[in-house]
C-alpha cells in the first residue's frame, strides 16, 4: 500500500501525507484489509492497473495489448478492480494537457479486452464454482442511491463544462472519475459490491489531495481535512470495538468450552449472539460484529473456530445438523441470560442458544 500511494504521489505531483491518511484509514480499505485480507494481491493487482494504464496513455498507445492482459490479470483477483480501472482511465486522461479521440479509443480497447480477458481466465481456466457476488438486483434502494450519486456528479461536470473551466472530453473524464466508486452498484444493484476496494479510497484521496493543494479557499481546505479527521476517528472506531469484540468472543468460548463434557459431544448453535451497539450502530465487516453472529442458518464454522481456537475439542456439526437443531432447540434456555449451556445427553450435543 505505501509503495501504492508513492506511486500516485509521484505521478500526480500530490501531497503523500493526504493519500497516505485516506488509503489507510478509510473505513472502506480497513473492511477489505482486516475481513478479506486483501493486503497483496489487490493491491498488486492496484498498482499494476495504475501503472499499466498510465504507460498506454501517456508514453505509448502500442503497450495497449501488454496492459490488456494486465488488467485483465488484475480484474480476476478481485472484480471491483474493474471499477478501478475506469478511475485510472478517466484520471490519466484528465492529467494530459489535451485530449484526442486517440485516447478514448485506446482506452475503450484497454476496457474492454481487460474484461474479455478476465471473462476468459474466470470462465475457462478457472475451475472453482461461480461467485454468489455475481449477481444482479437492479433498481433497487443501493442502486436507486448510486444513480443518485451518478446525476450529482454529472451535475457538477456539465455546470464546469458550461462554464468553460474544462472543455467536452475533460468533462467526461472526469465525470467517469468521480462516478467511477459507484458504477457497479448502479450496473447491478447488488449491495454485495458494495466494498468498492480498491476504487473508493482511490477516487477520495485524489479529490482530497487535490483540493488540499490547489484550493486556496478556507472551506474547501477545513472541509477536506475535516473529512480526513473523520476517516481517522471512525477506522480508530472500528479497531477499539474490534479489540473489545475479540476479547468478548474469547470469554464467551472459554465459558463455553469449559461445560463441555468431552470430546465426543458435539457443540450446536442456535441463532446469533448480537454484541453491544457501537455509536450510530457504526461497523465494518467485521469489526465489532461477533464471530458468533457473522454465519447464517445452517452453517456455523466461525463460532466452531472461535471454540477451537481456545482449545476446545468437540464433534463439528454438519448443516444438516444445525438446521434441524434451530428448530428443535428453539426453546432451550438462553445462553446469554444463563451462562450455561444446554446439554442433551441423549444425542450428545451441547447446546448454545443465542437468540
Amino acid at each position: 500500500m505505501a509503495l501504492l500511494v508513492w506511486i500516485i504521489s509521484q505521478l500526480l505531483k500530490l501531497d503523500i501525507w493526504v493519500l497516505s491518511f485516506v488509503f489507510v484509514f478509510m473505513p472502506f480499505t480497513y473492511s477489505q484489509m482486516y475481513f478479506q485480507m486483501q493486503s497483496f494481491e489487490v493491491i498488486l493487482g492496484s498498482i499494476i492497473v495504475l501503472v499499466s494504464v498510465y504507460l498506454l496513455l501517456n508514453i505509448n498507445y502500442y503497450l495497449v495489448f501488454i496492459t490488456v492482459f494486465l488488467t485483465g490479470f488484475s480484474i480476476s483477483i478481485y472484480q471491483s478492480i474493474f471499477d478501478y480501472l475506469l478511475a485510472c482511465s478517466a484520471l490519466f486522461l484528465l492529467i494530459k494537457k489535451e485530449i484526442v479521440i486517440k485516447d478514448f479509443i485506446f482506452s475503450s480497447i484497454n476496457i474492454v479486452g481487460s474484461f474479455l480477458v478476465y471473462w476468459i481466465l474466470n470462465n475457462v481456466i478457472n475451475s472453482v464454482p461461480q461467485s454468489a457476488y455475481l449477481t444482479f438486483e437492479p433498481f433497487n434502494l443501493y442502486s436507486t442511491r448510486a444513480i443518485v450519486y451518478s446525476l450529482i456528479m454529472l451535475i457538477i461536470c456539465i455546470i464546469l463544462y458550461m462554464s468553460k473551466r474544462i472543455d467536452l472530453f475533460k468533462a467526461i473524464s472526469l465525470y467517469i472519475f468521480l462516478s467511477s466508486p459507484v458504477f457497479t452498484l448502479v450496473l447491478t444493484g447488488s449491495w454485495k459490491f458494495r466494498a468498492m476496494f480498491p476504487c473508493g479510497p482511490f477516487v477520495l484521496a485524489i479529490v482530497l489531495a487535490y483540493f488540499v493543494k490547489n484550493y486556496k479557499n478556507l472551506f474547501v481546505k477545513f472541509s477536506s481535512v475535516l473529512v480526513i479527521l473523520s476517516c481517522i476517528m471512525f477506522t480508530s472506531y472500528f479497531e477499539w470495538k474490534e479489540i473489545v469484540r475479540y476479547n468478548n468472543d474469547i470469554e464467551i468460548a472459554k465459558k463455553i468450552i469449559s461445560q463441555i463434557p468431552s470430546e465426543n459431544y458435539r457443540v450446536q448453535f442456535v441463532g446469533k449472539y448480537i454484541s453491544g451497539k457501537t455509536v450510530f450502530n457504526a461497523f465494518t465487516e467485521p469489526a465489532g460484529i461477533s464471530f458468533f453472529a457473522w454465519d447464517p442458518v445452517p452453517h456455523q464454522s466461525r463460532s466452531d473456530h472461535m471454540l477451537q481456537l481456545v482449545g476446545g475439542k468437540f464433534n463439528v456439526s454438519t448443516p444438516e445438523q444445525n438446521a434441524i437443531a434451530s428448530e428443535k432447540y428453539s426453546t432451550v434456555p438462553n445462553f446469554m441470560e444463563t451462562g450455561r449451556v444446554y446439554i442433551d445427553k441423549n444425542e450428545k450435543v451441547v447446546v448454545v442458544r443465542f437468540s
